[in-house]
């Protein structure tokens, strides 16, 4: 099963519950401005968020896949 952009970014929402941006964004090594942009999708989740959340980044498409299914 693959997942959009979209799906990523409403996994790692859910995910960020009720902590604030700064604190959320702090807890996963990364800068408040950039979470915010990936939330305004200007950028897409890097290496980091996926980590955090299970996945990696098919090369060949625009997709996600979770790393335990990736072939």
């Amino acid at each position: 099963m693959t997942y959009s952009v979209e799906q990523i970014v409403a996994i790692l929402k859910k995910r960020q519950g009720q902590r604030t941006l700064t604190d959320f964004a702090k807890s996963l090594g990364i800068t408040k401005v950039y979470l915010s942009d990936i939330y305004r999708k200007r950028r897409d989740p890097g290496p980091a968020i996926l980590e955090y959340l299970g996945f990696e980044k098919l090369v060949t498409e625009p997709r996600y896949v979770r790393r335990d299914s990736a072939a």
